[in-house]
Order: C-alpha cells, then sequence, then structure tokens
C-alpha cells in the first residue's frame, strides 16, 4: 500500500473529528525545504503533497512542516550528546543505536510526550 492510499484511509477514518492542514504548494515545499536545510525525504514530500499534519492513530500525529522543522533542529541540538548505552537499535545492522542522528527526519509525534518516529536519512551501510 502506497502513502497515499495509507494517509486516505487514515483520513477517513478520522473523518469529521480531524483537523488536516492542506497540501503544500510548490512554493511552500522550496521555503520550508530551505529552513530544513535540504529536502524533505520522498516519503513525507509524498506525504506533504496530502496533508500537512493532523491526527494519526492512538494518540499520535502527523507533524506539520514547521513541527518538523522546528523538532529537527531541537533533536539536531541536543540529541547527539545523550547517553546511549541503553538504546537498542533493529535491525541492528541497519538502524545507528543512538537516542538521536543528525540524519533522521521526524514526522509523527505522540501527542503530550515528545515521543516520536523518524524518516531514517543516513541508514548504516546495511539499511
Amino acid at each position: 500500500m502506497s502513502i497515499a492510499e495509507h494517509i486516505r484511509v487514515i483520513t477517513a477514518f478520522h473523518e469529521g473529528r480531524g483537523d488536516y492542514g492542506r497540501p503544500l504548494v510548490p512554493s511552500e515545499f522550496r521555503r520550508f525545504e530551505t529552513e530544513l536545510g535540504g529536502p524533505f525525504p520522498p516519503e513525507q514530500a509524498e506525504l506533504f503533497g496530502l496533508v500537512s499534519g493532523g491526527p494519526f492513530l492512538d494518540g499520535y500525529r502527523l507533524l506539520d512542516p514547521e513541527g518538523v522543522i522546528r523538532e529537527k533542529q531541537m533533536w539536531d541540538e541536543v540529541g547527539e550528546d545523550w547517553d546511549e548505552e541503553d538504546i537498542v537499535a533493529y535491525p541492528p545492522d541497519q538502524v545507528a543505536r543512538k537516542y538521536w542522528q543528525i540524519g533522521w527526519v521526524p514526522f509523527l509525534q505522540e501527542e503530550g510526550t515528545g515521543h516520536g518516529f523518524a524518516i531514517d536519512t543516513a541508514p548504516l551501510p546495511n539499511g
């Protein structure tokens, strides 16, 4: 199932209960990618061509472009300094055993906790 098909299912599930941002237009893509410091990962660009943030599942929200940039900048600044002793990465030969890595781009966040998921644009050699 493509990202577009997943988003159609999720937005249909939330119909009338969700506040989804409108799709981005090309000039907005350029502006946000300039702020991000490079292009959005292809999966995220496809997502922003459909919706720009909104409810996901089980208390998670898709980050809007401002949220992606804000979270990435914050984690790029503080995340590299965290102790990684207890981190478990899966699969271990594909994902860096780090609390945060500069090449990760956040896209989904649990409401009220700050926990979330990111797209790995800097996978290990086997990733």
